[in-house]
């Protein structure tokens, strides 16, 4: 009889330590997939501030390109208005 309560109570250790042994396992697990997830926030992070990098500079490459066009079109303007191309002048009012 006292042998197989010892029997009983060695299995019962033994399951202990499985179930601890799997809790650790999970535990581990779920530190990896936190870890997994903070990464990739701060990729998405990083990608977003990427993009808004290239937003600011797009959208000054951008007012750079509309400020040139501007002032290629002020010198049309002014070329056109001191030597008018057409006599009636309508090719000068479509480019101006």
């Amino acid at each position: 009889m006292l042998l197989l309560s010892l029997l009983l109570l060695l299995s019962l250790l033994l399951l202990l330590s499985l179930l601890s042994l799997l809790l650790l396992l999970s535990l581990l697990s779920l530190l990896l997939l936190l870890l997994l997830l903070s990464l990739l926030s701060l990729l998405l992070l990083l990608s977003l501030l990427l993009l808004l990098s290239l937003l600011v500079t797009s959208s000054s490459l951008f007012s750079i390109i509309v400020d040139i066009s501007f002032v290629f079109n002020i010198g049309v303007g002014m070329i056109l208005s001191v030597f008018p191309f057409t006599s009636h002048g309508a090719t000068k009012s479509l480019l101006l």
